[in-house]
């Protein structure tokens, strides 16, 4: 699963953790959680545009859930 997949299932479940009287904290965190969720999404749609656009195979494009130091470590290929 993708990782703006993950952040809006958490999301959902952190809001839904006490129906009758939710907790501001759940319910604050459920609102960062899909905020950054809505983040990666674009942050996606946007590297698949760039990618698009400069007919680089989809392939290359990272999933979100490596950070950039992770993609540039020597040795291992670069995908974006």
């Amino acid at each position: 699963m993708s990782l703006h997949a993950d952040l809006l299932d958490q999301a959902e479940q952190l809001a839904q953790l006490d129906p009758r009287r939710p907790k501001q904290a759940n319910l604050r965190r459920s609102v960062s959680s899909a905020y950054y969720a809505l983040f990666h999404s674009i942050r996606r749609a946007r590297e698949r545009l760039a990618i698009t656009q400069q007919d680089v195979p989809a392939e290359t494009l990272t999933d979100g859930t490596e950070s950039e130091s992770e993609r540039r470590k020597p040795g291992k290929a670069s995908k974006g």
